[in-house]
């Protein structure tokens, strides 16, 4: 049985806001109405109120259709439908007066979007996302891995599993800083050297090397795809772990390990265990376990991502909405590590400002084409299925697309875009703003003219940065929601006043 849940990701503007997570719509009543937030009314549960200018008091509901597909845990199948807003909803790039909910799709209500989840209905919901270092998940299942390793001794060995791109080796890093380990962060990655190498690299020998295990000394030893490790070498390092001592090479005094290993292993996409080539003695001792899931299974963790990529990218704090929509659909072949990549190109392009947009805003002209061109035919084949399963259900869902010119070649935009992108900016060019008296406070009274939003303060407040801290023992997230101001500022903040979160825990 599956739950179906809707993870708010996040807001663009002239920064990237991070969502405020999960929304169980199992148990929401239905229908479910979707609107600007009113500081003044009375809490509803059957209404949800969004921080965002761009959407209509009453501007979408979730209601319940009449099909019943047996693995979902509501037991009736779940349609979203605009409720007469003025902007309109945008689901997977296509305006949509109604339409069902499918796995992973993408919805816009605003310059909010969203992210419909079907969850397995075993695992509870977290309340704030799960934080350990830099890193941060939504995902169930994720998070409940990531605290008990906080929970685990530092001096635990570690094994992290995953597809290529899933973060493995940022999380290596993000360990070694967290536990405060006073010797270095080394790596070695076991698959590109031959086994004789890999021995002088670990162990030392030729040429007096101490090798990495003496030279990580009271630090951490990352092994990427440790599995390449011939088995006499598997059993060799087990044994040395174990004994925390090794006879390096062409010497007869042993030398002493204080090292704490992080191991990794690439699994392909259909392989159900990845332990297969470790060796009982080194899988024994590896005893605390972690399986990253890819970025499709991370849907619920697109807006801390892209927040994230967004804090470390100089110069590009904010993202053009369409820009926004084709990242969140895209299916990225490298995973976390070609979304990251993606937004620090285009970041690098947003900053130099050529006269036709903004400084520092990613705009869909700076991704490349292989990205915002795949998300285009992709956003027509979803179209053209949506219709052939139910043609009374997807009535005017027809997206407005002009792929070619009259040479039959692709038409470019004077943005240097592909046309085929479905662009909906023309729907929403002007919003409907709050009341002076449902404004935020902390906002600035002016509007700010190239993206029509408020923009938020910069001025950092430290006792209130610290008080937040603490009331949200050390927890990023919820402390930039308490502050009112986007995760990636809370961050920078933190940087520039040299405050670790996790003196607050």
């Amino acid at each position: 049985m599956v739950r179906p849940v809707l993870y708010q990701l996040g807001r663009v503007g002239d920064r990237f806001a991070v969502g405020e997570g999960p929304l169980d719509l199992a148990a929401a009543p239905k229908p479910l109405l979707f609107g600007r937030r009113d500081e003044g009314a009375k809490p509803d549960r059957s209404r949800v109120g969004v921080d965002d200018a761009w959407m209509s008091v009453r501007h979408a509901r979730i209601v319940e259709g009449t099909r019943v597909p047996t693995q979902v845990a509501s037991g009736a199948r779940l349609f979203i439908e605009d409720f007469g807003s003025k902007n309109g909803v945008v689901v997977n790039g296509a305006v949509s007066p109604r339409v069902p909910l499918i796995q992973g799709d993408i919805i816009e209500t605003g310059h909010t979007f969203w992210a419909f989840v079907e969850e397995r209905g075993s695992e509870p919901l977290l309340s704030a996302p799960v934080e350990l270092g830099a890193m941060a998940t939504w995902h169930p299942r994720l998070g409940l891995e990531l605290t008990n390793l906080m929970a685990a001794s530092p001096t635990d060995h570690v094994l992290v599993t995953g597809l290529d791109g899933t973060g493995k080796g940022f999380l290596a890093r993000t360990l070694h800083q967290v536990s405060r380990r006073e010797g270095r962060f080394v790596h070695r990655d076991c698959r590109e050297r031959r086994p004789r190498k890999i021995v002088v690299d670990l162990f030392g020998g030729e040429g007096g090397s101490a090798g990495k295990l003496k030279e990580t000394g009271p630090g951490t030893l990352l092994l990427e795809n440790i599995d390449a490790l011939p088995a006499d070498l598997q059993e060799r390092l087990a044994e040395a772990l174990r004994q925390r001592a090794f006879v390096p090479d062409g010497k007869s005094k042993p030398v002493g390990l204080e090292l704490r290993l992080v191991a990794t292993i690439s699994r392909s996409a259909n392989e159900a265990n990845a332990l297969g080539g470790l060796r009982p003695g080194l899988r024994d001792l590896l005893s605390e376990r972690i399986d990253l899931p890819s970025l499709e299974e991370r849907a619920c963790d697109l807006g801390l991502l892209l927040d994230d990529f967004l804090s470390r990218a100089k110069g590009a704090p904010s993202i053009a909405r369409d820009a926004c929509r084709v990242l969140f659909r895209h299916r990225f072949p490298q995973q976390v590590r070609g979304f990251a990549r993606v937004v620090e190109a285009a970041a690098s392009l947003a900053v130099q400002d050529d006269g036709r947009g903004k400084a520092g805003c990613i705009e869909l002209r700076h991704l490349p084409f292989c990205v915002a061109g795949v998300d285009a035919m992709r956003g027509l084949i979803a179209q053209a299925q949506r219709l052939a399963v139910d043609d009374s259900d997807l009535t005017g869902q027809v997206p407005i697309l002009s792929a070619t010119g009259d040479d039959g070649q692709p038409v470019i935009d004077d943005d240097g875009g592909l046309s085929s992108v479905i662009e909906t900016d023309a729907l929403q060019r002007r919003p409907v703003l709050p009341p002076q008296s449902a404004r935020r406070p902390g906002t600035a009274s002016a509007l700010d003219s190239d993206h029509q939003i408020w923009a938020d303060v910069d001025d950092v407040d430290n006792e209130a940065l610290v008080a937040a801290l603490k009331k949200a023992r050390g927890n990023v997230s919820s402390a930039a929601q308490m502050l009112q101001r986007p995760r990636a500022l809370v961050l920078r903040w933190l940087r520039d006043l040299n405050l670790d979160p996790l003196t607050f825990r």
